[in-house]
């Protein structure tokens, strides 16, 4: 993902849900897995949807917790690109 890309999704975040905190959205996320679990199980279509709904929450929650550079500053992410 590209900086600007992960920026555009946490603005977008923030303007629609100011108040959330990452506890919240991990709450949030868990209830759009388990439907992108049901869409998965059943082939719905939809489940394109609900793996969109999931990576913007978690980067979302990312965000609120103080991330700001696409993941960046997370060793593994250091790791895996060298």
């Amino acid at each position: 993902m590209k900086k600007q890309q992960f920026k555009e999704i946490t603005e977008w975040q923030k303007e629609t849900f100011g108040k959330a905190t990452p506890l919240s959205k991990i709450a949030h996320l868990t209830d759009e897995l388990q439907e992108l679990s049901y869409d998965l199980v059943n082939n719905k279509p939809e489940r394109r949807l609900e793996f969109a709904d999931c990576f913007f929450l978690l980067f979302g929650c990312a965000a609120a917790d103080g991330i700001t550079k696409a993941f960046s500053h997370i060793p593994t992410f250091k790791r895996l690109s060298g």
